[in-house]
């Protein structure tokens, strides 16, 4: 199984997906790997949680001595024929734990994880699962997947609206009865019928939580009425039925539910084969939720007189100025601030950065000597801070020679602290209390 941030066994590799280890089963793999690492991902391809701009990376590629690596990305992948998934080096718990899913969706590892499954099995189903709620709770904000259905009236009254040409036919066969139509509004349709499916399956997928309480409350209410106008035992409508309803215009967004309802009733959640003509992929960036997770840290373990804010846009920090212009903003992950003074991202009194590598483990190996150069600029920039900090993943007990160095120092006496955070919360916060990031203080112990 390939894991994020690895490297990846050719032999293994195009004997698991090309059937063989011939050197013609080698060549195949290798060059399905060169053009997957070519494809140009996209904000379609990346499930996204921050509105932070992120440059994109390879999903695979390969170093200077020909050997093939996984990227920072986990997830599901559908490319040219091949199927596979790329499995997280972190423990599951830690993406249930720290993922979040728009700030709503309380999810409790112990109870959630259903152990019988893969883990890249269930990473796959919160990924659907989330995405679903989200398509969910926009289209819910104004209004019910309702359907205009038009009824024909043949009575001596008229119904709403008077069908002059029918009347008139009607009239040669019986004169006392005039022909009508009217509208209603039904919420028991395709679209409906097809979301509310879809939810009991989600649910099955979590049995221990309630996936109501994943939604806000208009959602969950707007949902529930769905699922009272849905008998129990309805079949799943097919992709013509699903097509051919007419929702009102306010509840136009419930068609982008319902086609993701069908992939969940049908499984097409790219662990499954698709059509050899189609590319698709559904991924999370692993090194934003690092970035994610460092700053929670960093909120709750921040001395009450100083500030930790993100790196802001606003900033207006260069690496280079003309007459004219800038050029190369300097944004780091993380500003901390004295909170008695002012709170201009220029004033900073430490710059940190979110580094998820790991030291020693080539290629990928820290620091790298970008990284390197970025935290001198931002020291150089930000010209109140002294100490600088590159978080890292504490990935097992081993301590990196060069943390054991801590402070490192520049020539203008500026220091650089290199810390190999714990990927447990409580863990994470009890290391770094005893350890207090201020601007005098930087070992690791």
């Amino acid at each position: 199984m390939l894991k994020d941030c690895s490297q990846i066994d050719i032999n293994q590799f195009a004997k698991t997906y090309f059937g063989g280890t011939a050197k013609n089963k080698i060549d195949q793999a290798i060059n399905w790997l060169q053009r997957l690492g070519d494809y140009n991902l996209n904000n379609n391809d990346v499930l996204r949680y921050t509105n932070a701009s992120r440059e994109m990376e390879p999903i695979v590629y390969c170093d200077c001595k020909g050997t093939w690596w996984t990227g920072r990305y986990v997830g599901a992948i559908f490319f040219d024929g091949i199927s596979l998934d790329i499995a997280p080096r972190f423990p599951f718990s830690f993406f249930v734990d720290n993922f979040p899913i728009n700030n709503f969706i309380p999810i409790d590892t112990k109870k959630s994880i259903k152990q019988e499954k893969s883990m890249e099995g269930t990473v796959l189903e919160l990924m659907l699962a989330i995405q679903w709620v989200n398509l969910l709770v926009n289209a819910s904000k104004h209004a019910l997947p309702v359907v205009q259905k038009k009824k024909t009236h043949i009575k001596s009254a008229i119904v709403g609206r008077l069908d002059v040409r029918a009347t008139l036919k009607q009239r040669v066969v019986d004169g006392s009865k005039v022909v009508s139509t009217s509208f209603s509004k039904d919420i028991n349709n395709p679209i409906t019928q097809v979301i509310v499916l879809a939810y009991y399956e989600i649910q099955k997928w979590f049995p221990s939580h309630d996936v109501m309480h994943w939604m806000p409350e208009v959602t969950a209410a707007r949902l529930q009425k769905m699922i009272d106008a849905t008998p129990r035992r309805t079949k799943a409508p097919n992709h013509q039925e699903i097509k051919s309803a007419k929702l009102m215009p306010i509840a136009r967004e419930y068609r982008s539910v319902a086609r993701l309802s069908k992939d969940v009733l049908n499984r097409k959640n790219l662990s499954e084969h698709q059509s050899h003509s189609t590319n698709k992929t559904m991924l999370i960036d692993v090194a934003e939720l690092w970035e994610a997770y460092v700053f929670n840290v960093l909120k709750q373990v921040t001395p009450e007189n100083l500030n930790v804010k993100n790196g802001t846009s606003a900033s207006q920090n260069y690496l280079l100025k003309s007459e004219e212009k800038t050029l190369g903003k300097l944004i780091p992950d993380y500003l901390i601030l004295d909170r008695n003074k002012s709170q201009n991202d220029d004033d900073a009194l430490i710059v940190a950065d979110a580094k998820y590598k790991r030291i020693g483990d080539a290629p990928w190996m820290s620091p790298k000597r970008d990284d390197l150069y970025q935290m001198s600029a931002y020291l150089n920039n930000f010209t109140h801070a002294n100490s600088g900090f590159l978080f890292y993943p504490k990935w097992d007990d081993d301590l990196s020679e060069i943390v054991k160095q801590n402070p490192w120092q520049f020539n203008n006496g500026k220091e650089l602290s290199f810390i190999q955070l714990p990927i447990n919360l409580d863990d994470a916060i009890t290391f770094l209390n005893k350890n207090a990031i201020t601007p005098s203080t930087h070992t690791q112990n």
